[in-house]
C-alpha cells in the first residue's frame, strides 16, 4: 500500500529553506556587488546554512520514504524500521538544529561587532557570543550521548543500552535556553540603531531588518510547545515528532534570513532605488551600515589653485607646500573589518639642491589609528 507524503511537511520545508537560501545567495551578491570580501560572518552563516541544508534532505527523505507525519501502518515499511528510523531522524533533526541555530547566532553577533565596533555593546557581544558557544557544545554532547552506546537511540534491541535523557524535555530545556539567547540577540542593538541620526523610514528599514529575529522567537515558542508536548513513550512517533520537527526547521531556516537580512541592503536599492531603503539621508552622523558598502582607498593630491578660497566653499587648504617642492600628498584608507583603518597623511620629498638620498617631510604628517565613514550619494 502507498502512501502520499505529508503536504504539511513538504510545503513548510521547500518553502522556508528556499527562501532561506535566496536570502543567502542575497547575501553573498552583496558582498560582490559592494567589493567587500568575505569575513567570519559571512563563513559563519554559510555553515549555518549547510547545517540547515542537511536538515532539510533528512526531513525530506523521512516524509517521503518513511513517513514522517503518518501512522505506522499507513507506510509500506516493516514498523520497526519506521520506528527506528523516526528515532533516528529525531535524533539527526536535534544535533542539525543546534548547529544551524548557533551557527546562525554567532553569525548575527559577527556582523554586530563590525557594526558597532565603537559602541558600548560589545561586552554583551563578547558575553553573548560566548553564551552560544558554550550552548552549542552542551548540546551537541547532550544530543550524541542520549544513550550509551549512542547507537541504542535509535536502535531499540541493543542489550544493556542506557537512556536516561528524556527526548522531549531535552529539547524543551535546550530550547529554551536558546529563546532566551535569542531575544538578548534580538535586543542588542536595538537601541544603538535609535541613536543614529537618519531619516525615519530608514531607521524604520533598519529596525526591521535586525528586528526580524521575533519570527525566530515566535517559532521557538512553538518548538517548546511541541517539545514539551510530545509523549516520550508514544509507540507512533513518526506521526507524533511532526509538529518538532517542522517547527525546528522553520525556526532554523528563519534564524538563516535573520542573520542575513541586514546584508542584502544592496540588492533591495537595486530594486528600490530612492525609497526608504536609499542611502540619501539628512544623516549627520556615521552610518554604520553605509560603511559596509564600500572598500574603494580615497586619496588626496596636491592640486594649484588659481581662485583664493572663500568662506562658503566646501574645500579646505591645510598647508601650503615649501618652496622647490614637488610631489604628491595621499590619504590612503582601506576598508577592512572592524572598520578599522591605518591611516597615514604625509608629503615626502627630496631638497632641490640637496645630494643626500634621504627624504625630508613637509606639509602635515598625521599617523594615527582613525575611523572613516562615508557613503556614496545617489
Amino acid at each position: 500500500m502507498g502512501f502520499t507524503p505529508d503536504a504539511g511537511v513538504m510545503s513548510s520545508m521547500f518553502i522556508t529553506f528556499s527562501v532561506a537560501t535566496i536570502v543567502l545567495v542575497c547575501r553573498l551578491l552583496s558582498r560582490k556587488i559592494t567589493h567587500v570580501s568575505l569575513w567570519w560572518d559571512d563563513y559563519l552563516a554559510t555553515i549555518s546554512w549547510v547545517a540547515a541544508a542537511l536538515y532539510f534532505g533528512f526531513t525530506v527523505y523521512w516524509a517521503t520514504a518513511m513517513g514522517l507525519g503518518h501512522a505506522k501502518e499507513d507506510v509500506p515499511q516493516p514498523a520497526l524500521t519506521v520506528d527506528e528510523y523516526a528515532r533516528f531522524g529525531l535524533f539527526m533533526a536535534e544535533f542539525l538544529y543546534a548547529m544551524s541555530l548557533g551557527f546562525s547566532k554567532l553569525a548575527i553577533l559577527c556582523l554586530y561587532l563590525r557594526l558597532f565596533s565603537v559602541s558600548k555593546i560589545q561586552p554583551g557581544i563578547y558575553i553573548l557570543q560566548g553564551c552560544t558557544i558554550i550552548w552549542i557544545t552542551i548540546r551537541t554532547v547532550m544530543t550524541i550521548f542520549h544513550c550509551v552506546p549512542v547507537e541504542a537511540y535509535w536502535k531499540l534491541n541493543i542489550k544493556g543500552a542506557v537512556c536516561n535523557i528524556d527526548p522531549g524535555k531535552f529539547m524543551f530545556g535546550t530550547t529554551l535556553v536558546h529563546l532566551f539567547l535569542e531575544i538578548a540577540v534580538l535586543l542588542l542593538p536595538v537601541f544603538q540603531v535609535a541613536r543614529l541620526q537618519l531619516r525615519l523610514g530608514q531607521k524604520l528599514a533598519v529596525v526591521v531588518m535586525f528586528m526580524f529575529g521575533i519570527f525566530v522567537c515566535a517559532a521557538s515558542i512553538v518548538v517548546l510547545v511541541q517539545a514539551i508536548t510530545l509523549d516520550s513513550h508514544t509507540t507512533e512517533l513518526a506521526k507524533d515528532v511532526k509538529g518538532v520537527i517542522v517547527w525546528a526547521g522553520t525556526e532554523a531556516y528563519l534564524a538563516i534570513i535573520s542573520s542575513c537580512l541586514p546584508i542584502t541592503r544592496p540588492i533591495f536599492r537595486r530594486f528600490l532605488s530612492g525609497s526608504i531603503l536609499g542611502s540619501t539621508s539628512n544623516s549627520t552622523g556615521p552610518n554604520p551600515l553605509g560603511g559596509l558598502t564600500s572598500s574603494k582607498g580615497i586619496k588626496l593630491r596636491h592640486t594649484t589653485r588659481t581662485n583664493p578660497l572663500d568662506d562658503n566653499s566646501s574645500e579646505r587648504q591645510l598647508a601650503d607646500p615649501a618652496d622647490g617642492l614637488s610631489g604628491d600628498t595621499y590619504f590612503e584608507t582601506h576598508a577592512e573589518r572592524g572598520c578599522h583603518n591605518k591611516t597615514l597623511i604625509s608629503c615626502v620629498d627630496k631638497a632641490a639642491d640637496s645630494d643626500s638620498d634621504a627624504p625630508r617631510t613637509c606639509g602635515i604628517q598625521v599617523t594615527n589609528e582613525t575611523k572613516v565613514w562615508y557613503e556614496t550619494i545617489g
